[in-house]
């Protein structure tokens, strides 16, 4: 990769976005897009298992990560106690990510299995979780701990009464911005996109599609474009098969807009799919497996609709989700769900491979120490996390799914979960679980 080029400080002036929906890198934030798909409920039977993953060893090929969406939303989760991972979402962040981004302590994974009475403390945990959450639909959630290596605790069913396994892949909505930030990343250090450049510049004449938004702008959601999902959700409810273009998307945003460095939205992942796909001569997902999701251990992630998910999979708690994923052609949780969601919001993955992912961005293996560096610099204040350990991920609540993708960058540790929970409220048990996972 070429060196960074582009500047930290905007070419025009505009309102500052905030340091809350600046963090993308550094601070754990909450992040939900277009919850399209209603979810249900009619929970089914639970079992819980365990099982452990080799960790493959890293890589040195490129991969990505990705921005929140200004927009709060919900992982809904009690008043964290003193030192929760979650502590920063409602409270100021107890100490910033040095700079240059630290990247020694996840550069490499151990083979080897997590600690067994940290393996009980988790599933512990995570048993609780699924309890008091009604005891819906399906958990899985993969640790890394650098020093020791990767385990995978999962607990619940699939579809209601297969027990679910680690190879279980879930649609992970707004998490698959990881990827496509990391694009985004990759292109501007090879010169391709500017961060400082409106990204008019970058998409076909023809599209005709006004906007002042700079791509950092749509970087940080702040592009003051309003959601294309609003007007999508019948359609996506009627006919899961339907296969919507990125020319649909567009022309359901609707046209009273804000203005750039106000609150943005999901439609500002299209433009920025449309920008790779111009300067790169390649579709979304094609630029995705050249250059971001090129290491190894990625391959249960799935670039939907370019990429069908490849089994098993883990259905959204709602008592019509089998017939939706069979008339929605194979695709978590419809084709017509995850082409709305193009082309981050509608990727499915299991839990290993976005914990594989979150392992190669924050130890160095899919972004240059410049590129992530960048990134922490964009936050007015980077954030702390689990006593005061600074914490770098995304969450997501999204389409009938919750789920996590987080690493902790000084103390070696990657995590991710997914949930296919029936109510968002369900999801408020995941705090202790999360900061057991993480526990030094």
């Amino acid at each position: 990769m070429g060196a960074l080029t582009a500047a930290r400080t905007p070419t025009r002036s505009r309102r500052r976005p905030s340091a809350r929906r600046l963090a993308l890198v550094v601070a754990l934030t909450v992040a939900a897009a277009g919850c399209i798909e209603p979810p249900p409920a009619d929970p089914g039977p639970t079992t819980a298992t365990s099982a452990s993953v080799p960790s493959p060893v890293p890589s040195p090929a490129p991969s990505p990560w990705p921005a929140p969406s200004p927009s709060p939303a919900p992982w809904p989760a009690p008043s964290p106690s003193p030192g929760s991972i979650l502590d920063n979402l409602e409270a100021g962040p107890p100490d910033a990510l040095p700079l240059p981004f630290p990247t020694a302590a996840l550069a490499e994974v151990a083979d080897g299995e997590v600690d067994p009475e940290v393996r009980a403390a988790i599933q512990a945990a995570h048993d609780a979780f699924q309890e008091r959450g009604g005891n819906r639909g399906a958990d899985v959630l993969t640790v890394i701990r650098a020093e020791e290596g990767t385990w995978t605790s999962v607990v619940g069913t699939a579809d209601g009464t297969t027990p679910v396994t680690p190879e279980h892949q879930f649609s992970i909505g707004t998490l698959g911005r990881l990827v496509l930030f990391a694009e985004v990343m990759s292109l501007v250090e090879d010169g391709l996109l500017d961060l400082e450049r409106e990204v008019t510049h970058y998409l076909p004449k023809s599209l005709g599609f006004d906007t002042d938004a700079t791509v950092r702008d749509l970087l940080h959601h702040t592009s003051g474009l309003p959601d294309h999902h609003l007007a999508l959700r019948a359609t996506i409810e009627a006919d899961p098969g339907h296969r919507f273009t990125p020319a649909e998307l567009l022309d359901a945003v609707p046209d009273e807009r804000g203005a750039a460095g106000s609150p943005g939205s999901s439609t500002d992942d299209v433009l920025l799919g449309l920008a790779i796909e111009h300067v790169t001569g390649l579709s979304a997902a094609q630029a995705f497996r050249t250059h971001v999701l090129t290491g190894t251990g990625l391959e249960g992630l799935a670039v939907q609709p370019e990429e069908r998910p490849q089994g098993p999979v883990a259905l959204p708690a709602r008592p019509d989700a089998a017939r939706r994923f069979d008339d929605g052609g194979g695709y978590l949780p419809s084709l017509a769900a995850a082409s709305a969601g193009w082309p981050a919001s509608g990727m499915a993955s299991t839990t290993q491979a976005l914990a594989r992912f979150m392992q190669l961005l924050c130890g160095g293996h899919i972004l240059s120490t410049a590129a992530l560096s960048e990134f922490a610099a964009w936050a007015d204040d980077p954030s702390g996390g689990a006593a005061g350990t600074p914490v770098l991920g995304l969450v997501n609540v999204d389409a009938g799914y919750a789920g996590m993708a987080l690493c902790l960058p000084l103390t070696g540790r990657a995590v991710a979960i997914v949930s296919s929970a029936a109510e968002v409220a369900a999801t408020v048990p995941v705090v202790p679980l999360m900061d057991t996972a993480v526990q030094p």
